[in-house]
C-alpha cells in the first residue's frame, strides 16, 4: 500500500531537530514465516525522527491486535502486538565505506538513494519481529485428538474408537509376520 504521510523528504528535515509521525495505517493481514495472520485491529504508529550528520535516525513504536491459531487445538487466539521501530538511514550518495562487507557489518542500517525514505516497511517489519512463532491458547491447552481430530479441550473424557484399533494394529505386527515367515 502506498501511504503519502510514511514517505519522508530528507532534504525537508533540519539537523538536531525532531520530526514527529503520528497514525494509523490500514491493514488486513500480515505475512510471517508461519503464514498470513488476520489483522485485528489496524495498526497505530507513533515515531520520531532526527537528523544527525546527514543520517536520519528512526525510533518509535507501533501496536495492533491479530488473530493466531492455537498450535495445538487450532482454536483462533487474539494476541495484542507491541512492536519497536527503530532505523539508521544513510544516504547511499554520503557514504564512505569501501566496501559492502564493511556496509553490511551496521545492524539496522539502511541505505537510501534520493532525498525520500518510505518509513512503511519499518511499521510492518516492527509488527513481523513480535510475532511469536508458537502460540496456544492456554498454557494447558490439551491440542487435538491425533486419530479422530476431536479437541481433547471441549472433551476431557474422550475415547476414540480409532486410537483402539491403532493399539490393536501396532507397525510392529508387519516386523511380527515378516519374523514368523523367515
Amino acid at each position: 500500500m502506498f501511504y503519502p504521510e510514511l514517505i519522508v523528504k530528507t532534504t525537508s528535515l533540519i539537523s538536531g531537530q525532531k520530526k514527529t509521525l503520528k497514525g494509523r495505517i490500514s491493514l488486513k493481514s500480515i505475512d510471517v514465516p508461519l503464514g498470513n495472520i488476520p489483522v485485528v485491529s489496524n495498526p497505530v504508529y507513533d515515531m520520531q525522527l532526527i537528523v544527525v550528520d546527514d543520517e536520519v535516525l528512526v525510533k518509535g513504536k507501533v501496536h495492533t491486535s491479530l488473530e493466531y491459531p492455537c498450535v495445538r487445538c487450532l482454536e483462533t487466539v487474539s494476541m495484542e502486538i507491541d512492536g519497536v521501530i527503530e532505523a539508521h538511514y544513510i544516504s547511499e550518495e554520503k557514504t564512505n565505506l569501501k566496501s559492502e562487507e564493511e556496509m553490511d557489518s551496521f545492524e539496522n542500517v539502511i541505505y537510501y538513494g534520493g532525498s525520500e525514505i518510505d518509513l512503511y516497511d519499518r511499521i510492518i517489519e516492527a509488527i513481523a519481529v513480535e510475532v511469536p512463532e508458537y502460540v496456544v491458547c492456554t498454557p494447558h491447552c490439551k491440542g487435538l485428538c491425533p486419530y479422530c481430530g476431536a479437541n481433547l479441550n471441549e472433551e476431557p473424557d474422550h475415547e476414540c474408537a480409532e486410537s483402539k484399533k491403532a493399539e490393536t494394529n501396532s507397525v510392529f505386527d508387519v516386523l511380527k509376520d515378516l519374523k514368523d515367515n523367515l
